[in-house]
């Protein structure tokens, strides 16, 4: 599984963002989740293509709510409703798959500084975590996991 935050919230009211990409039943899915702040961080999906195999990497656009895949040395652009677009290389934000800095410590918590303050956190199966992003300019985190993904309210 590989995530990407194509839209991060700037307020409770405006949902974040994410592309994923899981394998199922065989098939290549690529998925836009909205994440609804209003509603307990609930998932929605928004639209999913199969594509022809598994992307290497996924990155944000700089500008648009779409997604670049990078299958087979070849970058593609999907816009928002998951349609395939051309679109220069130039629009690919680079540092949007960078995973913020946290440590697994020896009890089981994952610790995370974010904006010069420093949070611990559980979460069941911490050593499968494979990154975590930021989802607003607050305090909600998306976890990504070998096999799963979780949203995370940081108090």
């Amino acid at each position: 599984m590989k995530a990407v935050v194509i839209h991060r919230s700037e307020k409770l009211e405006d949902s974040p963002i994410v592309a994923v990409y899981r394998r199922l039943n065989g098939k290549h899915l690529l998925i836009l989740y909205e994440i609804d702040r209003m509603d307990k961080n609930r998932f929605k999906a928004i639209k999913e293509v199969e594509i022809d195999n598994e992307p290497i990497r996924l990155l944000a656009d700089r500008n648009k709510n779409g997604v670049w895949t990078l299958v087979q040395k070849k970058w593609t652009f999907y816009n928002a409703k998951l349609i395939k677009e051309k679109r220069d290389k130039f629009y690919r934000d680079d540092h949007s798959n960078k995973t913020l800095p946290y440590r697994l410590e020896s009890d089981g918590k994952v610790k995370i500084q974010l904006k010069n303050e420093s949070f611990q956190f559980e979460i069941a199966d911490y050593e499968n975590i494979t990154g975590i992003y930021s989802l607003s300019d607050g305090n909600l985190l998306f976890v990504l996991l070998k096999n799963d993904i979780k949203v995370l309210v940081l108090k």
